[in-house]
């Protein structure tokens, strides 16, 4: 046995891998058009479930509108906030933070700065703000070129400032000249900051902290002082939250919030250590990249719905990763997973469109080497009948012209299996009455018989042969019939024995016989009022033939069992595929029963006289298949209109139900030869693999036999190789996969030197499928064929169920 050789997985799986670390690299390059997106996106990410609430040491003392008003008017009095200050400092809070710029006061209002300035110094824990309305990035630091410093001294100050690009930023150190100032968030929570940048989480909304109005504090603490006990070691924030006096930052929850509002954000981000961190957003990028694209990668081999559910479990998985993530206030690359999506996406895209292209290619190549065939063959076949005009015909010259000859019809209908059927004229034109559809003059004739007999209760025959549609026309007649409102009963007269016959039609009482446990009313009763069809009535019994014409003949039974006689008023319809009339010639059928049954009669025409009708039915057939949009080539309506149709239109309908079925599995939109059973078109067409197979007989099976035949044919070696794959994989499946026998038959020539190659070829094939399908043994077959997907894309369809066949071998 030959030895294979094969690319090892490991190194498949690296070449498959690869473009995806390329993609991750990609992405990495593009990080300065990614990070703004993700930025804004990962606070989005976590749910609302999961979302903080702020830091509870964190109270906020808002200066709204009202206040203003009540105060009269903004800028308030310093001694509004020199009140304030002195009351904080009374309920013992840690620190008394002012997102307000005090900058230096008319000398009118000295006064009011000195008792402000008196307090501020008594409480030692006050924080003012300052603010650089221009400044720079030096050495990765924020340097001001101007700062309007607070007019009054204080334990500490820190700046206002804040970057909004992409994302809301604030500077954890601003530098002025040698002195490197806080941010104002990092001043009064005593917290340094991990980054150079704080980038603020906003993770609730703003009315989500504690907050008090300014009047309302002062109001409180005259009545209430009891309920501001809670101040107690707490971090007060005071702030203007009147938009008229107020910068306004914007917030992806919330739109536009007050300044007060970005720095009470800040301060509880740098309490619970819950601020926006970069620190993972490369590492994720990274991981996403290889990750995503990777196993798509992985996968290419697999098939489509393999490649697309790992496509969503990757990605449900990294969704679900960066959301646990970024509810522990990491950013994470959102929009990457995004682009990851999109190239596995167009991808999938990308390698439908081109294997779609390939499947086209590889039919055009089949009908081109036929045609190439067909030109070769109708040439030789000129010269021949050229030659022998001129010469005397020989017994070995005439057996030549009629194989060829049978060769090139075969062949021409081959070619036209790529052509659209398309009736012309009158072909279009059919009739469709009570479900039957026709267009021929013994149809018309008939369904005119049914439109004359319907009306009247007399007993009809139907004569027909199986499957010409029997029952299709005892049911017009009912239906077109006084009685079409009332019960139509069809009973198999065939399928049961004279017993159970005669009790299913006249029924039983209890007691009957065994198991007859209660009364039951017959199929006659059953059809009181209405119509009876009995369908097989050549098979019943002589004995029942009589018990049955006393019902036809009075109109009375009696239930199996039982004395009493029924009256029952039932239009009787009889069916039958026999010839009735030799029957009561041969003694087989009551005659009196017979000429009972056969006063009104229809005879069906079988399908075979009639073949007019066959297109329209075909199209009938295809139209009651939900969903399918299909039409039929030239070549395969031929073929059916070819057949003999043994078994009339229900062998038709079946036929076309098998077509459409394997029509759908191959994604066409056409009905083919090979769509339709093996005895249809055995000797209507010539199939591609049959041509490939005589053209490697032609050169004895020798290795460059398949490189000629591809040249010959017109087409890739590739294409080659897979039909006699597949015609190989077929011969070992009726065969037993007996090795000898399978050689030989495929080898088609007595000659050692010639099957042995073929039995070396073969060996190389199972060999194959050995190597790669042994590792899964004890995996189901799906399974087995999901990751063999490579094995099954090239080979033609129809040997797809061979391939299943020989892998199972080895699992």
């Amino acid at each position: 046995m030959k030895t294979i050789n094969h690319t090892t997985s490991r190194n498949g799986a690296t070449l498959r891998i690869l473009p995806a670390v390329i993609i991750a690299l990609f992405v990495l390059f593009l990080r300065p058009v990614f990070e703004p997106v993700d930025l804004s996106l990962s606070s989005t990410l976590t749910p609302d479930f999961i979302k903080n609430v702020p830091d509870s040491n964190i109270v906020i003392i808002t200066i709204s509108a009202g206040d203003i008003d009540g105060l009269g008017g903004f800028p308030l009095k310093r001694s509004y906030y020199a009140l304030l200050t002195r009351t904080l400092i009374k309920y013992e809070v840690k620190t008394i933070g002012f997102e307000l710029l005090f900058a230096r006061s008319a000398p009118e209002t000295d006064y009011y700065d000195q008792i402000f300035q008196r307090e501020i110094t008594s409480a030692g824990n006050v924080v003012l703000s300052a603010f650089s309305p221009e400044s720079r990035i030096i050495n990765g630091r924020i340097n001001a070129d101007s700062l309007i410093s607070p007019a009054f001294t204080s334990k500490s100050f820190g700046h206002l400032n804040y970057l909004h690009d992409p994302v809301t930023a604030i500077p954890v150190n601003l530098v002025s000249g040698n002195i490197l100032i806080p941010s104002f968030s990092s001043a009064v929570t005593g917290e340094p900051g991990e980054e150079e940048l704080l980038t603020v989480n906003f993770f609730n909304s703003f009315s989500s902290f504690r907050q008090i109005s300014l009047l309302e504090f002062f109001r409180l603490d005259t009545t209430s002082p009891d309920s501001l006990a809670f101040l107690k070691d707490k971090v007060v924030l005071t702030g203007v939250t009147d938009e008229k006096f107020t910068a306004k930052i914007h917030s992806w929850r919330e739109g536009d919030i007050p300044g007060i509002a970005l720095h009470a954000f800040a301060a509880d981000n740098l309490l619970s250590g819950q601020s926006l961190s970069r620190i993972l957003y490369i590492p994720l990028l990274l991981l996403g990249g290889i990750f995503f694209p990777g196993v798509w990668f992985l996968l290419l081999n697999r098939s489509l719905r393999v490649r697309l559910a790992a496509m969503v479990l990757s990605a449900a998985v990294l969704v679900v990763l960066f959301v646990l993530i970024s509810a522990w206030a990491y950013i994470v690359p959102v929009s990457a997973l995004l682009v990851y999506t999109a190239v596995a996406a167009g991808g999938e895209l990308i390698i439908s469109l081109f294997r779609e292209k390939e499947s086209a290619r590889a039919s055009l190549s089949e009908l081109e080497g036929m045609r190439l065939i067909l030109e070769r063959k109708s040439r030789q076949l000129e010269q021949l009948e050229s030659r022998t005009q001129s010469e005397k015909q020989t017994n070995a010259d005439r057996e030549l012209i009629t194989s060829l000859k049978a060769e090139i019809e075969k062949l021409r209908s081959s070619v036209r299996d790529e052509e659209i059927a398309e009736p012309a004229g009158d072909e279009r034109q059919y009739i469709s009455f009570e479900g039957m559809v026709y267009r021929s003059a013994a149809m018309k004739q008939m369904t005119g018989l049914i439109r004359k007999f319907a009306p009247s209760d007399e007993t009809v025959l139907i004569m027909g042969e199986s499957g010409t549609g029997k029952e299709l026309t005892a049911k017009a007649l009912h239906t077109l019939s006084a009685r079409s409102g009332n019960p139509f009963i069809a009973v198999n007269c065939g399928a049961l024995s004279e017993s159970l016959l005669e009790s299913e039609l006249f029924g039983h009482v209890k007691g009957a016989f065994t198991g007859a446990a209660a009364d039951k009313p017959g199929r006659f009763e059953t059809a009181h009022t209405g119509t009876i069809f009995l369908d097989e009535i050549g098979e019943i019994s002589e004995n029942f033939q009589v018990k049955l014409l006393r019902v036809l003949q009075e109109g009375t039974l009696e239930r199996v069992g039982s004395s009493k006689t029924i009256k029952v008023n039932v239009r009787v319809i009889a069916a039958t595929n026999k010839n009735l009339e030799r029957a009561v010639k041969e003694g087989k059928f009551r005659e009196d029963l017979y000429y009972r049954l056969n006063i009104l009669r229809i005879n069906i025409p079988p399908l075979r006289e009639r073949k007019e009708d066959i297109y329209p039915l075909v199209q009938n057939f295809m139209r009651q298949a939900e969903g399918h949009e299909l039409k039929i080539s030239v070549s395969a309506a031929e073929a059916l209109q070819a057949a003999e149709w043994r078994g009339n239109v229900r062998e038709l309908e079946s036929v076309i139900k098998r077509a459409l079925v394997f029509a759908k599995g191959e994604n066409k939109s056409v009905i083919t030869l090979s769509d339709l059973p093996p005895e249809l078109t055995k000797n209507f067409s010539l199939s591609y693999e049959e041509i490939v197979l005589q053209s490697l007989r032609e050169k004895g099976f020798g290795h460059s036999s398949f490189t000629e035949t591809a040249k010959e044919l017109g087409t890739g070696r590739t294409l080659i190789n897979e039909h006699f794959r597949g015609v190989v994989l077929r011969t070992l499946s009726e065969r037993q996969y007996d090795l000898n026998k399978s050689a030989a038959l495929v080898a088609g020539i007595d000659d050692p030197a010639v099957i042995t190659k073929v039995y070396e070829k073969i060996e190389t094939i199972l060999e194959n499928i050995r190597q790669d399908a042994s590792p899964l043994k004890g995996h189901p077959l799906p399974e087995v064929k999901s990751k063999l997907s490579a094995k099954y894309r090239n080979l033609p369809k129809k040997f797809h169920e061979y391939l299943d066949e020989a892998v199972q071998r080895y699992i």
